[in-house]
């Protein structure tokens, strides 16, 4: 146990979350897929999406996901699409965990059934515009 969760109650790990939920008796949880760029200034824009998940007031960000875009619009296309991809096995892997504690999942309100659909799908794009890309 982190000492932010025994000082102040704030999860740290997926672990420290669970518990918490567990005592505050709550069962429906919130996946959220976020994303961002921010500009260090001296070039593209970095891309980022995050991954955090949620239970009333309670909250964990679990991953955070950085692409440095390129001058090289292929490149970055790919790249970002991937990163996304990432997060998107990683909820779908965190849905898994919760629901072996029998809790109930979404991700971004979406059935975790309806998002690993998504993620197949998501998948095969990519292998496509890489294909496209690479000609």
């Amino acid at each position: 146990m982190s000492i932010a969760y025994k000082l102040f109650g704030v999860p740290k790990t997926l672990d420290e979350f669970l518990d918490k939920v567990k005592r505050k008796g709550y069962n429906k949880v919130n996946i959220n897929l976020w994303s961002y760029d921010n500009d260090d200034g001296f070039g593209p824009f970095n891309y980022h999406t995050v991954v955090d998940i949620r239970a009333g007031k309670i909250k964990l960000k679990l991953n955070e996901y950085t692409y440095v875009r390129t001058w090289n619009l292929n490149d970055t296309i790919i790249g970002k699409a991937k990163i996304e991809l990432a997060a998107l096995n990683e909820a779908a892997e965190t849905a898994d965990k919760l629901k072996i504690h029998g809790l109930e999942s979404t991700i971004n309100n979406k059935s975790t059934d309806e998002l690993k659909k998504e993620i197949s799908k998501y998948a095969g794009e990519i292998l496509e515009k890489e294909r496209e890309f690479n000609k």
